[in-house]
């Protein structure tokens, strides 16, 4: 599993969900591909985090993002941590760069991912290190 789904997988998703396919389709198409190594011989950057966010959807019966926030953010009092940011908070973020033939250039078109800002970290950091995982 790598970072790099055949875009013949990223069609049939499309194809099948009107190109508006969740967490739970992506997890489906990834399991079609096979593994890059032997678990437990490698490792390398993955979805595996997106392996994760299907599980507990699954488990939890709503969005990732809805349950980390009533879970995590809301509770720690992390107010500036989203998932998806638009609107007032994506024009407060830094710019996200990419690199073209070398160059960096600014990409704010990404919109998805986590977000947060330091003083929500050290809300979350400060938790972990009075309730270690």
């Amino acid at each position: 599993m790598t970072y790099d789904i055949p875009d013949e997988l990223l069609a049939e998703a499309g194809r099948k969900t009107n190109g508006l396919y969740n967490t739970l389709d992506v997890v489906k198409l990834m399991s079609k591909m096979p593994l890059s190594f032997e678990p437990g011989t490698y490792w390398q950057y993955s979805f595996c985090h997106d392996v994760l966010a299907a599980v507990i959807e699954v488990i939890a019966g709503k969005k990732c993002r809805d349950y980390v926030k009533e879970n995590i953010f809301d509770p720690l009092g992390m107010q500036e941590s989203y998932f998806h940011a638009q609107g007032d908070v994506a024009k407060r973020m830094a710019p996200l760069y990419d690199f073209v033939a070398d160059e960096a250039i600014v990409d704010n078109k990404r919109q998805d991912g986590g977000y947060t800002q330091s003083v929500d970290m050290s809300k979350f950091g400060g938790h972990l290190e009075r309730r270690p995982i």
